[in-house]
C-alpha cells in the first residue's frame, strides 16, 4: 500500500485542495441552508470517492491495498449520490452518512499510515488524518442531539484541517518516492501480504 500511495501522491495533493476549497465555502456561507448543505456534502463526498477510485485503479496487484481503497472509493461515490439525490432527508440524517464516511476513510486512512510507516518510518500527518476523521465521525453521531450543533461550521473546520494534513501528506509521499527512485521498488507479496523490497540496481 505504501508504494501506490506514494506513487499517486498527487491525488493527495489533489484531496487536499478540494478539502480546502469545501472547507472555505462551508465556512464563508455559515449555516446554510439544508439544500445547500447537501449539495456541498454531496459533491465533496462524491469527489473524495473518484480520488480513492483512481488510487485503486492504478494499481495492478490486490496485494497493494487495490480492494480497500476501490470499495472505499465506490462506498464514498456511492454516499455522495445518495446524499444528492435524495435532498429531502433531514439534517441528522445527513450528518449521520457523513458520519459513516468518515469513520471508513479514518480506518483506510489508518491502514495506510501504518504501511508507510513500516516502509519508511514514522508518518505523523497520515496517522493524525486517519485518528481525526474517526474522531469526527464518531462526534458527529452524537452531535445532532447537541443545542448548539452547527453541521456548517463543523464540516466546515474539519475539511480545512484535513485539507491542510493532505497537502503536507503529499509532499512527504512525493520526498518518499523521490528517496526510494521508482525503479528501485518491488513488491512481492507473501502471505496475502504487501512487503516492500528495495533492491540496488
Amino acid at each position: 500500500m505504501f508504494h501506490l500511495l506514494a506513487r499517486n501522491w498527487w491525488l493527495q495533493l489533489v484531496r487536499g485542495i478540494l478539502a480546502l476549497t469545501f472547507g472555505v465555502v462551508f465556512l464563508a456561507l455559515h449555516d446554510p441552508e439544508l439544500t445547500v448543505l447537501v449539495v456541498l456534502v454531496g459533491t465533496f463526498a462524491v469527489a473524495d470517492g473518484l480520488m480513492s477510485t483512481i488510487i485503486g485503479a492504478s494499481s495492478r496487484s490486490v496485494h497493494q491495498g487495490r480492494p480497500a481503497f476501490l470499495g472505499l472509493g465506490l462506498l464514498q461515490v456511492a454516499l455522495g449520490l445518495i446524499v444528492l439525490f435524495r435532498p429531502n432527508q433531514s439534517e441528522a440524517a445527513l450528518v449521520y452518512l457523513f458520519a459513516a464516511w468518515s469513520l471508513a476513510t479514518g480506518a483506510l486512512t489508518l491502514i495506510g499510515a501504518f504501511s508507510v510507516r513500516r516502509a519508511r518510518g514514522r508518518e505523523w500527518a497520515l496517522t493524525g488524518i486517519g485518528a481525526l476523521t474517526i474522531a469526527f465521525g464518531a462526534y458527529l453521531f452524537v452531535a445532532p442531539s447537541l443545542d448548539n450543533f452547527d453541521p456548517g461550521t463543523a464540516f466546515g473546520v474539519f475539511a480545512m484541517v484535513i485539507g491542510a494534513m493532505l497537502l503536507a501528506v503529499s509532499l512527504r509521499l512525493r520526498r518518499l518516492l523521490e528517496d526510494l527512485g521508482a525503479d528501485d521498488v518491488e513488491w512481492s507479496a507473501v502471505d496475502d501480504t504487501a512487503n516492500l523490497v528495495v533492491t540496488a540496481r
